[in-house]
């Protein structure tokens, strides 16, 4: 009873007590069930205007970009992987916005239009469709070899193969899907453009401005406003503040952005690395002056070239080794060695083995035969000596798809994209058929590729080019570099300001006084690739966008080869506008351009002068004529150059005003009246009405992208 009656005294605290027991236990349960929303909200790499992308989703689709850039066998350093990723982002929202735009007024691909545009069945097909197969050598408009692939790449053959063979065909596969959504999006922005190419016309004040126009020839004066000095200039907060609320827009920021300070020492070669590159030049200048083996002279360096062949002149100059150095390959006498001056920090050695004047080029034909072929290739040369037509014999005997119907004339893709026939001597030897240049030409002349012992190639030279002259040569770059002892002393120096530790600021007086860069206020984004000009600096920025507000970098950052870095966070700034304290020096500059600019003009102003060749004495410039001009702004000009030129009358003096950065004075001198608007070219006009549609709707879409709300949580996971 004792135990009930206290109970019962105490039937407040029982209540708390029970309620609050009972919240504990909701809250816990419910913090265990929703403990999946928020791990599932932190594994979000964007959000599209409420679309969600999982960071797997996300990952899966950036290793297929990352191999595909990589198939060409190089490696991709971290600024061109976030190059890569900040296209898969735009690749995202891009399709987003199509796909909610394309839903909403009803906007499809269907799966046989897809197909079409894959194989060229009633469509045009896709570039990237050719351009993905002609990889594996499969034509694209061959529906029975489009056929083939898709069903070796199909799920059910691709599990009936070893398991050495599936992740090959899987990784083909990816690229496979990738190339599907990537020609389904483009057909889908090509019927939007479309679509939205129909709602704009030309009107006839359009037509006016665009065809109608008087055009005029104008004599102008001009300068810059930098005339007057930047100290005559007084700018207030209230100027400042106006400017900024009255362009905001100018500053709207669609992802949120840190603030980074950061210190950068760029270790640079020492007077005993110049010093050790010199000898190493005299060295090498020392080796090829005497006669003996060109080729150990410079096996030391990475940067060399031993010519196998003879070049011509223009193939030198594609070779890039400047005016100089070639002038001296082509006027020394054979055996000589440059005296190399030190350029961009490198020596560039030259010396001159042999030339020689002989045909800048050939075209060649040529029968390959393979192994079943080989036993015919005693008759077909003896025919071929004995007058045989050759191009009749390639298109019967060669084994060659790609030269056998064109007579066997081979015929490559030069640096341009062009089709080219004509051999250089050069480009012979390195195709291994350089012989050709050794023999007179019209002989026959038989060769077995090396590592295809059982083919063998019947070869012809014909339609010999002009006789030029050709140089064999070697090269070798010298380089200055910064040695080991030169680098761990520039380490240890700015890792001493670190180790000492304190703020920034602190760290900064200390590396300015020892002559270091320091850089402030410098923004970065998730998708920033790099920070500011240092190269393979993009871990300095995923720390930044992890950091706390005033956080110091613990670790001294390495970037690149030669960059030491002690980074800061200054701040976050959230997505919306950019702070006006970020761009106040920016805003600060533009004011004072058009405060001189508006001194300048009330001082010309005030001196009345009458004439264009007084403006120019003046003004220490000079009188410029401009023909053409109407109200379509061109080229460089500020707009107020043409409301000014075709506004005032013919003969006059325009008042002094202010363009952009200059301050000008006009004098229109004569005007050609432009035909009548019902005499225009009608089809200039479709023409310029599809390019102007072309432009609105490219404008409308890129309205789209800009508005669409992104919440960008890469900063997480790069």
């Amino acid at each position: 009873m004792t135990t009930l009656e206290k109970i019962r005294s105490n039937a407040a605290l029982l209540i708390t007590v029970i309620a609050v027991a009972l919240f504990a236990f909701i809250i816990g349960d419910g913090l265990r069930s929703g403990s999946t929303f928020f791990q599932q909200k932190k594994e979000v790499a964007l959000n599209i205007d409420g679309e969600t992308v999982s960071i797997h989703d996300y990952q899966v689709r950036l290793k297929e970009m990352e191999q595909l850039a990589e198939q060409s066998g190089q490696k991709l350093n971290d600024q061109q992987r976030m190059m890569i990723n900040n296209q898969l982002t735009q690749e995202y929202i891009t399709t987003e916005a199509l796909r909610k735009i394309s839903e909403g007024i009803g906007l499809k691909v269907r799966p046989s239009e897809l197909y079409a545009l894959i194989n060229g069945e009633g469509l045009s097909t896709s570039p990237l469709a050719q351009q993905f197969f002609a990889q594996f050598g499969i034509n694209a408009a061959d529906p029975e070899a489009v056929n083939g692939f898709i069903r070796q790449i199909s799920e059910d053959n691709i599990k009936s193969l070893p398991i050495q063979q599936q992740s090959y065909l899987r990784e083909i596969q990816s690229q496979w899907t990738a190339l599907q959504r990537s020609i389904k999006a483009n057909r889908l922005q090509e019927k939007l453009g479309s679509l939205l190419s129909r709602t704009f016309a030309i009107n006839k004040v359009d037509l006016e401005l665009e065809q109608g126009n008087s055009t005029r020839s104008v004599a102008l004066v001009r300068t810059s406003t930098a005339m007057i000095s930047d100290s005559t200039v007084s700018i207030t907060d209230e100027e400042l503040k106006k400017y900024y609320n009255d362009h905001k827009e100018f500053f709207a920021m669609k992802f949120p952005a840190t603030e980074v300070d950061y210190i950068n020492l760029k270790v640079v070669p020492s007077t005993a690395d110049y010093k050790t590159a010199a000898e190493e030049k005299d060295k090498v200048i020392q080796d090829l002056t005497q006669e003996g083996d060109e080729e150990n002279a410079i096996r030391n360096f990475n940067d060399k070239f031993l010519a196998k062949s003879f070049y011509t002149l223009a193939e030198l100059e594609q070779m890039g080794f400047g005016t100089d150095n070639i002038n001296f390959i082509k006027t020394a006498a054979v055996g000589s060695v440059n005296a190399p001056e030190l350029i961009n920090d490198k020596y560039s050695i030259f010396k001159l083995i042999a030339k020689k004047t002989s045909p800048a080029d050939l075209n060649v034909r040529m029968i390959a035969l393979d192994s079943a072929g080989v036993s015919k290739v005693d008759s077909l040369q003896k025919a071929l000596e004995q007058g045989a037509d050759f191009a009749e014999m390639a298109k019967q005997y060669s084994i060659d798809p790609q030269t056998k119907d064109n007579g066997g004339l081979i015929s490559y893709t030069n640096n341009y994209g062009m089709v080219q026939k004509e051999i250089s001597e050069a480009a012979a030897y390195q195709m291994g058929i350089g012989e050709l240049f050794e023999k007179p030409v019209g002989n026959i002349v038989r060769i077995t590729p090396q590592g295809q012992n059982n083919g063998v190639l019947l070869l012809k030279a014909e339609a010999p080019g002009a006789s030029v002259e050709k140089y064999k040569f070697v090269y070798a770059g010298i380089p200055v570099n910064f040695s080991d002892k030169t680098y761990n002393e520039k380490y240890t120096q700015i890792n001493n300001i670190l180790i000492q530790g304190g703020t920034f600021e602190d760290m900064a007086k200390k590396a300015e006084a020892a002559g270091i860069d320091v850089v402030r206020k410098t923004m970065v984004y998730t998708q920033t690739p790099q920070l500011g000009n240092i190269p393979e600096s993009r871990e300095i920025i995923s720390w930044a966008l992890k950091a706390e507000a005033g956080e110091v970098g613990e670790k001294l950052f390495r970037a690149g080869v030669d960059n030491l870095v002690i980074a800061a966070v200054n701040k976050h700034i959230p997505a919306g506008y950019v702070p006006m304290d970020v761009v106040k020096d920016q805003i600060k500059d533009r004011i004072q351009v058009e405060k001189r600019g508006e001194m300048l003009v009330k001082n010309l102003e005030n001196k009345k002068l009458s004439s264009l060749e007084a403006y120019a004495e003046n003004l220490s410039s000079k009188i410029d004529t401009l023909v053409g001009v109407n109200y379509q702004v061109r080229g460089s000009e500020a707009p107020e150059f043409n409301g000014y030129a075709m506004t005032t009358v013919v003969g006059k003096l325009s008042a002094p005003f202010s363009a952009g950065t200059e301050v000008m004075v006009v004098k229109p001198l004569s005007e050609e009246k432009p035909a009548s608007i019902e005499t225009v070219n009608s089809a200039l006009t479709l023409q310029r009405r599809a390019d102007l549609s072309r432009q609105m709707s490219y404008r409308a879409f890129n309205y789209i992208l800009q508005n669409i709300k992104v919440e960008d949580n890469r900063a997480r996971f790069y």
